[in-house]
């Protein structure tokens, strides 16, 4: 199909009746196409249509003569010929219409010629010229000369039309998440539309699932880069430079953008289409287009010129727009990375975390006043709930506490009330005593004792210890119908999931009713994703967090964001998945989201998770920013994973070298959690112990365990471990078969290349070989992995692009010098990408790097 049929028909009906028509529009938007069809209609009626193409100014007449069908032998034009001769030769031919692609590149003598033949015959002329009224009706115009004409000006395609073309284009059904995701990036420009999808189709991004095309987690393909190249090549400096910055920004308010660029800049760009203009229920935003040029520019390599931008950037936002300015200055001078499921490009940060800045600014302010006319307990629950999931007014809280009256309250409403003033009292550090104080109520006949004692049981769960008779405590209360019941089961679950017995808190979860409150539901659907991270089942706690993130940004929901974020880096960490363990949290971490409200607090649990993840990876510097952020935080965070500051201890240990102290501050950290019944944080710490520094026995003891929280995963790892430590080749390629199978490709890599150093010192080519090629296998990303698949330039195994290319350059033998003039970088930045690569594969000997190319050859 070809998107605009409709078109084609009308102009050429408007064409036959002596009309011309100008056809403007976006590039990429089927100028050139129209009049290719418009010309096959000319042909099949037997009619004769002249085909001019815009070749530039330097040769004058070109365009004409080219055009023009040959002279008989001996009547050939001189090159010299005037414009008056070819308006003969036009006269001689007596074509139907004059079709002109490309006219805003057309020389000015052939537009004369041209205006000639459509005066002296009254020719109708076709144009298809880009779209850049901010020239005006110049010489480049029909509308200037011709009579009659009409304008037809090119528009995005519709999403249905873009997913009539996907498929038709692909052949076979699309995903409507594909086709939505296109028709967003491209704007509905079909030539865009096709170019995305082919490019994402060579990177494998895009993929067959039994007869439906559907989308990885990434579309972005290098291959896009002269796409949008050529759409900027043809405008001048300023206004590229205009473009990328906003693309950077993201999406801003008119004020913003005027002093980013100046007003005259945004009217020229929004002239020539390459911004849109548009209107929320709360303010009037301007943003790139299509918006595809926002990947094009955070997929550019890091340089001076894009640190001048950036710095420009974030003065501009820390005036208009203070909150923002960080999100800017902490994404933007990063070079860009794969992209998984979390990631959000440079483009999308900003303006995700603006949007819940933006609306927890005027939303909790709208609360407060709501409070201060109502006193209402309603109004003040939703000033409560504000504060304790991002920045707040301790004055005003306080303030809200003191002078709500509970008298009026529904006994629903005081239980709320009552429930986030303790969680406020513990986010600033208060004693269980003063929290269990605010949760008790003195009204008599209260409807809701057993969810007050239910919660009451809590605090001491979260800052004492998790007793052993904890069920036998809290079973009968879970039986009490309606509210009482529904609270009391989600700490009855979270008791199971916190003593390391989560696969009974399943069934617990799922009991949640349909018509509970919006808060509630939300506690109750963060647990369920702790509790299959509990299971030991890590990817179905990925995904479940990663669909709930999602919603959670869609909705604006802070609490829900925080409480998945957090599951969502401890299953991705636990995976060994570091580059998208750091996405998943980055909304929260731009957009300064808490999880106060919740009944077990995530944030310094997810701060502390980041911060090992930082120091695994070599990011010291970031992993201090995260401790620091953390340490802000008043909160406990000991009985959930990862929440002890003494995992950080141990694994800022590891990272200064010392290995057997981290180990054992992990051990010591494991006891004392265990001591409280926090089983499952102890599990934890005990893994990461193992990981730091192998201990057979404490492996062997513990194995029952890791299959419990781990599955097969650690299992594989644990084995792989003890057959390094053995030198069992065999036993290395057994564990890095089970741990590729379970798509933790980060140890599957470094047991296949211990494997490969063990088999070639022996003399064992054959094997060497083998095992080689399934490495290959591994960086190309050959393995199906479903929804969590990076790019197949080896992101699944922790490699970043930048990175994989390395390998590649290393494998066909060029030097650091040489892969730093591929990459306009400098050498002691290829060093630093070789000794990661080094890192995170485990091989030593650049020859073993080299051994690893995309191409199969060892050099």
């Amino acid at each position: 199909m070809f998107a605009r049929d409709s078109e084609v028909t009308r102009i050429f009906r408007l064409a036959t009746e002596g009309t011309s028509v100008e056809i403007v529009g976006p590039r990429w938007s089927g100028r050139t196409e129209i009049l290719r069809r418009v010309r096959q209609l000319y042909d099949q009626a037997g009619l004769t249509a002249i085909v001019v193409r815009g070749v530039g100014d330097r040769l004058p007449l070109e365009a004409i003569r080219a055009a023009l069908p040959l002279q008989p032998q001996g009547n050939t034009v001189a090159p010299a010929a005037s414009p008056s001769a070819l308006v003969a030769r036009f006269a001689a031919v007596k074509p139907s219409a004059i079709l002109i692609d490309d006219g805003d590149q057309l020389d000015d003598a052939s537009w004369v010629v041209i205006e000639q033949v459509h005066k002296s015959l009254g020719t109708a002329v076709l144009g298809g010229t880009l779209q850049r009224p901010s020239k005006g009706p110049g010489d480049h115009a029909l509308i200037r000369f011709a009579h009659p004409v009409v304008r037809v000006s090119l528009s995005e395609l519709s999403l249905e039309t873009v997913h009539d073309l996907l498929e038709d284009h692909l052949g076979g059904a699309v995903a409507p998440s594909l086709s939505g995701r296109i028709h967003t990036k491209s704007a509905g420009i079909p030539g865009f539309a096709i170019a995305i999808a082919d490019a994402a189709l060579g990177e494998g991004h895009i993929r067959k699932h039994g007869a439906v095309w559907i989308d990885g987690p990434d579309l972005w393909s290098s291959d896009l880069n002269g796409a949008f190249e050529a759409l900027l090549l043809s405008y001048d400096v300023e206004v590229r430079e205009a473009v990328e910055t906003l693309a950077l920004a993201g999406a801003v308010d008119l004020l913003t953008a005027r002093a980013l660029i100046g007003q005259p800049m945004i009217e020229t760009l929004e002239q020539n289409a390459l911004v849109r203009v548009f209107s929320t229920q709360r303010q009037t935003l301007i943003a790139v287009s299509p918006p595809g040029l926002g990947d094009y520019f955070s997929h550019r390599p890091l340089s001076a010129h894009r640190l001048r931008i950036v710095e420009k950037i974030t003065e501009t936002l820390a005036v208009q727009s203070p909150a923002a300015a960080p999100s800017v200055e902490l994404h933007l001078n990063i070079a860009p990375e794969p992209r998984g499921r979390f990631l959000r490009a440079p483009l999308e940060l900003p303006l995700v975390a603006r949007m819940f800045t933006e609306s927890y600014k005027i939303e909790s302010a709208a609360a407060h006043h709501e409070w201060e006319a109502t006193r209402s307990v309603a109004s003040a629950i939703r000033v409560l709930n504000y504060h304790l999931t991002g920045a707040h007014d301790a004055a005003l809280v306080d303030q809200v506490l003191c002078d709500t009256d509970l008298g009026q309250a529904t006994d629903r409403e005081e239980l709320t009330f009552r429930y986030l003033h303790s969680r406020w009292i513990l986010s600033h550090g208060g004693s269980a005593d003063a929290a269990k104080a605010a949760l008790r109520t003195d009204r008599e006949l209260f409807a809701h004792t057993a969810a007050l004692d239910a919660l009451l049981y809590a605090i001491g769960m979260e800052l004492d210890e998790l007793s052993p008779d904890y069920e036998s405590t809290l079973a009968p209360l879970a039986e009490a119908p309606g509210t009482d019941g529904d609270i009391a089961r989600l700490v009855l679950a979270y008791g199971h999931i916190l003593s390391s017995r989560a696969a009974e808190a399943l069934p617990l979860l799922e009991q949640r009713p349909a018509d509970t409150d919006r808060m509630l539901a939300a506690q109750y659907d963060v647990a369920k994703g702790l509790a299959f991270y509990g299971c030991g089942r890590l990817a179905d706690a990925a995904e479940w967090a990663a669909s709930h993130v999602e919603k959670g940004i869609a909705d604006i929901e802070r609490m829900s964001l925080a409480g998945h974020s957090y599951v969502a880096v401890i299953a991705l960490a636990s995976l060994g998945r570091f580059d998208e363990t750091m996405d998943a949290a980055r909304v929260v971490l731009s957009a300064s989201v808490t999880g106060a409200s919740l009944l077990f607090p995530t944030d310094r649990a997810t701060m502390y998770t980041l911060a090992i993840v930082a120091m695994r990876m070599g990011r010291n510097t970031a992993a201090e920013g995260l401790l620091e952020r953390a340490d802000t935080l008043d909160q406990r965070g000991d009985a959930v994973p990862f929440g002890n500051k003494g995992v950080t201890t141990a694994a800022a240990t590891s990272a200064n070298g010392d290995r057997p102290k981290a180990a054992a501050t992990y051990l010591a950290t494991a006891d004392a959690l265990a001591a409280r019944g926090y089983r499952l944080a102890a599990d934890g710490a005990t893994m990461l112990s193992l990981i730091a520094e192998f201990d057979p026995a404490v492996a062997e003891t513990f194995r029952p365990r890791a299959e419990v929280i781990g599955g097969r995963l650690y299992a594989a790892y644990l084995d792989g471990r003890l057959a390094s430590m053995q030198a069992d080749p065999d036993g290395l390629v057994r564990a890095a078969r089970m741990l590729r199978a379970e798509h933790a490709g980060d140890e599957a890599l470094r047991f296949f290349t211990q494997a490969i150093t063990i088999y070639r010192d022996s003399g064992d080519e054959a094997h060497s070989a083998e095992i080689r090629a399934e490495v290959r296998s591994l960086l190309a990303g050959d393995d199906s992995m479903g929804s969590w698949s990076g790019s197949r330039s080896a992101a699944n195994v922790g490699l970043t692009s930048r990175e994989a290319e390395i390998v590649q350059y290393v494998a066909s033998g060029l030097g650091n010098s040489d892969i730093a003039d591929r990459f306009g970088i400098s050498i002691r930045t290829v060093e630093t990408h070789l000794r990661n690569i080094r890192k995170k594969t485990g091989v030593v000997q650049r020859e073993d790097i080299a051994g690893f190319g995309f191409d199969g050859t060892r050099r």
